[in-house]
């Protein structure tokens, strides 16, 4: 059965005494088990610690130690099984925006007032500064409002930790903050350039809507196991109108690298630990990380994708009072612009116009492959629909391996820089459940722009297939 009655909420330390608390959003993860021997154990003795539901459903991949006086993480999962009411009716559906034209202009149109519409919906009963104490609330208003996906605490290496359920992402570099890359915009060269250690951690948390979770019901029964329907689609899918989804990513840098990290919300996560400047271990412990970036995602059916994704930076050069008047929004993104190099040649390219981006921002921003989307600890190689858009997994006898029987959306030869068929299939515009390239990867199982719902197969699959987590090692950037 389901682990969490109160999912989501932040246990007070007289409360904690009575549980025991057992990850990568954008980013997909492989079975790892984690070198902290030391560690206390998260197993329950009422559990079944071989069920398929007690990974689904557990809350994070280490316990608290019985010290800890801390938040502590507990996994929303108390999905609704009735579709709420109003899907069709959310603030962003209510702005006018325009999806066809082609000379799409942050300053003049709608998109912000869009993306604003968005992030003001998210934070809805949320502390504006993020505290540490706060996190993010699953329960608003003595509602459950924001729910989590399972199976993100199988991989121990880079699955979700006890104190806000946070999992290891993408590896940033100090040339994500500070440039120079091919396009961006603003130079603000980070403080210390001496600095020893210059590549770091993103530990970030998702969190989906009531309308979400809706779908979620149908997808996660109290097994564990993904369902598919009859058709062999994953069931509750795709989300319905109304569904928005919201990320806050945290780096380990700090303001003496990245400046305009001044004032940022800082959390305790328990992250892995740093040998000499640039190893991170197996080992972890709770350590200090400062938000750098927020993701939104909203299905809206006036989207060719059915979707529209935005992000922003956290800007502390800003005026603000609260940490959320200091998100800087960099942009929106509803499709892939399949007419912009290199899905097309050179000399056939135009400016992408299905990403509208923020250039007036005054710190230094890196945007995605030629014109497209992406936030400051995201692949600039890439963007944020073309890596949300090869969500798919394999058939549910095989274990899911990108590039041979799943899209490879975190890197492959000349990504960005060639009009390869690889590049032209990834950055090519799909709706669900449209394949994702014609002849490439026919039996892969579409997961509707969902990455954290990719990490849900892959790691079900790795416990049902292979039967236990891959060994840990050591990461060296």
């Amino acid at each position: 059965m389901k682990t969490s009655t109160t999912p989501g909420r932040f246990l007070s330390a007289s409360k904690f005494s009575f549980l025991l608390l057992f990850a990568f959003s954008a980013f997909i993860l492989v079975g790892f088990v984690s070198c902290e021997d030391a560690e206390e154990s998260t197993v329950d003795e009422n559990e079944d610690t071989e069920s398929a539901s007690y990974y689904a459903f557990r809350n994070s991949v280490n316990a608290p130690p019985s010290d800890w006086d801390g938040p502590v993480f507990e996994l929303s999962d108390n999905y609704p099984t009735t579709l709420p009411d109003g899907g069709d009716d959310m603030p962003w559906m209510k702005i006018n925006v325009d999806f066809n034209d082609k000379n799409p202009d942050w300053t003049t149109g709608a998109w912000k007032e869009y993306i604003n519409a968005i992030i003001e919906y998210a934070f809805e009963g949320q502390d504006p500064n993020l505290s540490n104490e706060s996190g993010w609330k699953s329960n608003v208003g003595g509602k459950d409002m924001w729910f989590h996906v399972p199976w993100m605490a199988y991989s121990t290496n880079a699955g979700r930790e006890f104190i806000h359920g946070c999992t290891s992402e993408r590896i940033a570099s100090i040339g994500d903050f500070d440039g120079p890359l091919a396009s961006g915009i603003g130079m603000l060269q980070h403080s210390n350039d001496d600095a020893s250690v210059i590549h770091f951690e993103t530990w970030a948390v998702g969190m989906y809507n009531e309308y979400a979770g809706y779908a979620f019901s149908e997808l996660f029964p109290e097994s564990g196991v993904p369902a598919l329907g009859s058709d062999g689609l994953p069931k509750g899918l795709p989300f319905p109108n109304g569904s928005c989804v919201i990320k806050t990513l945290f780096t380990t840098a700090t303001q003496n690298e990245v400046p305009f990290l001044k004032n940022a919300p800082t959390w305790t996560v328990n992250r892995h630990v740093m040998e000499g400047d640039t190893t991170y271990t197996c080992e972890r412990k709770p350590q200090a990380v400062h938000l750098v970036q927020v993701d939104v995602a909203v299905v809206d059916p006036r989207s060719p994708s059915n979707w529209v994704f935005g992000t922003f930076a956290y800007n502390g050069t800003l005026d603000g009072e609260t940490a959320l008047e200091r998100l800087d929004p960099v942009g929106i993104q509803f499709a892939n612009d399949p007419t912009t190099f290199p899905a097309v040649p050179m000399d056939e390219s135009v400016a992408a116009y299905q990403s509208v981006l923020n250039n007036t921002m005054d710190i230094y921003e890196h945007f995605g492959c030629h014109g497209r989307l992406c936030g400051p600890v995201d692949n600039p190689q890439a963007s944020c629909m073309s890596c949300h858009g090869g969500s798919y997994t394999a058939p549910m006898d095989q274990m899911d391996e990108m590039g041979t029987n799943i899209p490879a959306i975190f890197g492959f030869d000349g990504m960005c820089d060639t009009n390869s068929l690889q590049n032209i299939a990834f950055f090519s515009n799909r709706k669900y459940p449209e394949p994702y390239y014609p002849g490439m990867y026919p039996d892969a199982i579409p997961l509707d722009f969902s990455l954290q719902v990719q990490v849900a197969f892959t790691q079900y699959k790795i416990f049902k297939i292979q039967g236990y987590p891959s060994a840990c090692k050591p990461t060296t950037p």
